[in-house]
């Protein structure tokens, strides 16, 4: 009768053991996902991969860190635009969807892409973790799923690692340039990179006092670090912005004359280490001088570092078409519409 019972009893307890160790220790593959249609695609999808980035969720536990969830988001899209190889949805259309419950099949269609990257982001203290996946909507399967954990000192290394793993996935070829321009993030400061991504934040609010706010974070972000070329280059973004949506300037305090004359300032900072960003805005200074000359030469610049940057192909075609070229500048519009979907109204 012992005998039996301890039979029994080790019985119970390997069953038990083999139960969690299936649960908890064997990873499950993920489930298959609702497929994409070819058909109900807004747009068709083009002959290289086609990628969009959903805004990455805090899991935080503290709404001040949704920022920071964002800035990764932002940097991943924009780690992938530089890709000649990759069509990359803008970030304008992607953070449509943030804070909703949508499939991906819906953004696979919506957006005219057979590839979505979704995840989460933790930060607690210097602690970061970044949970990601990467879905091929047309067949619904996951290509792969993994979780980063390190420090906010290694916080560009798990960025490239995600950036890698895309690339890898998609097999996509880098170029030469590519390769030294993918992943570069134009400061080792973590406190200058932490203030930039926090000024971003307040960049697209769109007030007043918000557009005060990026201009002081992006300021911070220069003096942690005075040769970040993308903390002038988004200075001069802000000083832009206001002289656009002149109710933005009196968050500033100043004239409109005066934040123009800010915006070539920090322009011409931002060119000394030249990002597409900067090229940008230098070529948007020529174009309100009717320098359209000039002005096609540095987009062609800003598009050879970020063949996918929305900002660069829409004032390119507006810029042509301005220049007497209103066929070739229709090309360009009709791509920055391709990249930047659900931000219409603007190409239109």
């Amino acid at each position: 009768w012992q005998m039996a019972t301890m039979g029994l009893v080790i019985g119970v307890i390997v069953v038990v053991a083999v139960f969690v160790i299936w649960k908890f220790y064997i990873p499950s593959a993920p489930p298959k996902i609702e497929v994409a249609s070819k058909e109900k695609m807004a747009f068709p999808l083009p002959d290289e991969p086609s990628i969009a980035v959903l805004p990455f969720v805090n899991i935080s536990g503290d709404k001040e860190q949704e920022y920071f969830s964002d800035g990764m988001t932002e940097d991943l899209i924009t780690d992938l635009s530089k890709i000649s190889g990759l069509m990359v949805i803008a970030r304008n259309s992607t953070f449509t969807y943030k804070g909703k419950p949508v499939k991906v099949k819906q953004v696979a269609e919506e957006l005219g892409v057979r590839y979505v990257l979704e995840g989460s982001v933790r930060r607690a203290g210097d602690e970061v973790r970044i949970n990601a996946q990467l879905i091929d909507a047309m067949t619904g399967v996951h290509l792969w799923a993994e979780r980063y954990d390190g420090t906010m000192s290694k916080v560009f290394a798990l960025q490239d690692k995600i950036t890698q793993k895309i690339v890898s996935a998609l097999e996509v070829k880098l170029t030469g340039t590519e390769k030294e321009q993918v992943g570069q993030k134009g400061t080792d400061n973590i406190a200058a990179y932490n203030a930039l991504l926090e000024g971003w934040d307040h960049f697209y609010r769109y007030k007043p006092d918000s557009s005060a706010k990026a201009a002081a974070l992006f300021k911070k972000a220069i003096e942690l670090d005075p040769s970040y070329g993308q903390a002038y280059a988004a200075l001069a973004g802000v000083y832009y912005q206001v002289t656009l949506f002149t109710q933005l300037l009196s968050g500033l305090k100043m004239s409109w004359i005066e934040a123009r004359l800010r915006m070539r300032e920090y322009t011409q900072m931002a060119m000394k280490k030249p990002t597409s960003s900067a090229y940008h805005h230098s070529a948007l200074l020529y174009l309100s001088r009717r320098q359209h000359k000039e002005a096609i030469s540095e987009l062609e610049r800003g598009l050879a570092l970020d063949p996918n940057s929305p900002g660069c192909i829409f004032n390119m075609g507006r810029t042509l078409y301005l220049a007497g070229r209103p066929k070739e500048g229709i090309e360009y519009l009709n791509k920055s519409l391709r990249l930047d979907p659900r931000n219409r109204y603007v190409y239109l």
